[in-house]
């Protein structure tokens, strides 16, 4: 298959996807493409599909000492007012990603970890 009809093929399923009646929940499509008799060092591959809407903007937040006017931040002062597991969670779900002083990383370990770390937003010290 030649790489115009591979296009053709995948704006026409999702044409076909579109058509179907809306779920109650965020879709998501797989697609798997298995590359046979292909070189790498011959061939390149430049696919672009664009989406039908607007992909979230991503929101960051930072522990930091000082406030930060291009960061939404957390300080160290205002830690306690997230000791309140409600508080929080409102905080993880509010913010995509995470940053982090090096300094701050002990105390927002014993404080955040336990929410941050299993929704995968801790902050990495490196």
């Amino acid at each position: 298959m030649k790489m115009t009809e591979l296009k053709e093929q995948l704006q026409k399923s999702l044409i076909e996807l579109r058509k179907e009646k809306e779920r109650k929940f965020n879709q998501t499509v797989d697609l798997i493409i298995n590359l046979q008799k292909f070189d790498v060092k011959k061939n390149t591959i430049n696919l672009l599909v664009s989406v039908p809407y607007k992909i979230k903007e991503k929101k960051i937040a930072g522990f930091l000492e000082s406030k930060n006017k291009n960061v939404e931040t957390v300080t160290k002062e205002e830690f306690k007012k997230y000791s309140d597991k409600k508080e929080l969670r409102k905080l993880v779900k509010k913010f995509d990603f995470f940053i982090a002083q090096a300094s701050l990383m002990p105390k927002i370990a014993t404080s955040f970890g336990k929410v941050l770390g299993p929704a995968g937003k801790m902050p990495s010290p490196r």
